[in-house]
């Protein structure tokens, strides 16, 4: 459930442009922006999301850090349009507490940015961009926990439009 509104907060953030201006050096690119902010950051909160609810894993290795931070500085990033989906796991970068920068992966080439200074939404990164962000978060996962079902998004039946009567009969 905290996923969910995590994902909603990010699309309703997005689309009244959270995410700071644009303008300046630092947020017209975002692999600088999202560099820096990891650079800046003293610790992460990696959230998975499971059939049966949601696990937290918080690290503060400088090395995880800047291997995060360095993956993401090299990503050639190209605007995507949002999608609606939610992905697990989610990474939460914080400084002095306070959550500076989330980042998630979908479709696997995506990668979804909300933060300070980041122009933030969907950009696309590629698969070994988005690869590299998605191991990296799973290989601070417990092997137990990788064994647990992922939640999946209901299948919506089929909806046959109304039949509507002809005008002229």
């Amino acid at each position: 459930m905290k996923a969910l509104v995590s994902a909603v907060i990010m699309l309703v953030a997005s689309s009244i442009g959270f995410g700071g201006s644009t303008s300046g050096s630092v947020a017209a690119d975002p692999s600088l922006a999202l560099q820096k902010l990891v650079s800046d950051a003293d610790s992460a909160t990696i959230r998975f999301s499971f059939k049966r609810g949601e696990r937290e894993i918080s690290v503060s290795d400088r090395q995880w850090l800047d291997k995060l931070a360095s993956i993401l500085a090299v990503a050639e990033y190209r605007k995507a349009e949002m999608c609606f989906c939610i992905s697990t796991p989610v990474i939460s970068i914080q400084e002095n507490g306070k959550e500076i920068l989330s980042l998630s992966v979908h479709h696997g080439d995506k990668l979804r940015a909300f933060g300070e200074g980041v122009p933030g939404g969907d950009f696309y990164v590629g698969s070994q961009t988005g690869g590299a962000v998605s191991d990296i978060a799973m290989d601070l996962c417990p092997e137990e926990w990788k064994k647990e079902p992922v939640p999946v998004a209901p299948t919506l039946p089929a909806i046959e439009p109304p039949e509507i009567p002809d005008p002229a009969r």
